[in-house]
């Protein structure tokens, strides 16, 4: 496979972005601290970012890449669909951000081929990426005993051994003068959520991601580990649950809003998160203490 790669689009107008979510929603003690210290606004006129699977307006990704392009940064989006429609996405997204520069890519994290390339193209113009969001992720829904091994093949190789690629390629070409962020989305789904498929697998194997890239990379290299476990939020690829959202909050959830998510991921990238640094932001709104058979009841009308 090969990847499409556009080119930039924007003015790289400098900018401000100032996070908006309440951060009451976030259950981590040692998140108001990082939210207060962006509160008069953060600049990323110097970083170059790369946010996969934010080629959907509705997604988390995008809006992550919405925020960076808004402090000034140049950003790199990725999604498997057409280049001409990630195109006008990237367009979308400048024009709302109002700053910053977007370069739109046709890439499928799961073939390492096309990462490769996209890498590739970045080092090719100078330019080592600051912040790097490995967002885009597949699932195939379907009871523990009916997943077969190429669901396993499919979703592994997106959710996997795609964003370790990326991680592994990002490393040795991770900038050497300056602070990098690498921001793991995680879950709390450890499969408490009847008919996940193979979702809540991928994202615990990401974890030693954050510990290990810390102790082996991070630490020598100026470089940034931290991982969000996320919450309930309805984006785009959490939309088919939207009917159970008044029934999570009656359970004692809190349900983030997409904004709110990529808000929490944005101030991971932000220089007071040097304390969080090989740790895991919890942003799971209470998700993964809830007994899974209270969640199967969210999901049945509470019968």
């Amino acid at each position: 496979m090969v990847a499409h790669i556009g080119t930039w689009i924007g003015t790289g107008k400098p900018g401000i972005w100032r996070p908006q979510l309440d951060c009451a929603l976030v259950d981590d003690p040692r998140f108001a601290a990082l939210a207060a210290a962006a509160g008069a606004g953060v600049s990323f006129a110097q970083a170059v970012a790369l946010v996969t699977g934010a080629s959907d307006p509705s997604s988390i990704g995008y809006a992550i890449a919405r925020n960076l392009a808004s402090g000034g940064a140049k950003v790199v989006i990725t999604g498997s669909r057409d280049l001409e429609r990630i195109t006008a996405t990237a367009q979308q997204l400048v024009a709302e951000a109002g700053a910053g520069t977007v370069l739109p890519a046709r890439v499928n994290q799961g073939e390492l081929a096309e990462l490769d390339q996209l890498l590739d193209h970045l080092k090719g113009q100078n330019l080592a990426l600051t912040h790097l969001y490995p967002f885009a992720a597949v699932n195939h829904p379907q009871l523990f005993v009916g997943i077969k091994p190429e669901d396993y093949l499919k979703v592994f190789s997106v959710n996997v051994f795609g964003i370790y690629h990326l991680c592994a390629r990002h490393a040795r070409q991770a900038p050497r003068n300056q602070p990098w962020y690498v921001i793991i989305p995680l879950s709390p789904n450890d499969g408490r959520l009847q008919g996940s498929g193979l979702y809540p697998a991928t994202k615990q194997a990401l974890r030693p991601i954050v510990v290990q890239g810390q102790n082996e990379v991070g630490d020598r290299r100026n470089g940034h580990y931290i991982g969000v476990s996320i919450a309930w939020t309805r984006s785009a690829l959490m939309s088919q649950l939207d009917a159970g959202v008044a029934g999570a909050k009656a359970a004692g959830l809190k349900v983030f809003e997409t904004r709110d998510t990529a808000d929490v991921c944005t101030l991971a990238g932000t220089p007071a998160a040097h304390i969080l640094k090989g740790t895991v932001i919890d942003a799971a709104g209470g998700f993964g203490a809830i007994d899974p058979k209270d969640m199967a009841k969210v999901f049945s009308g509470g019968h």
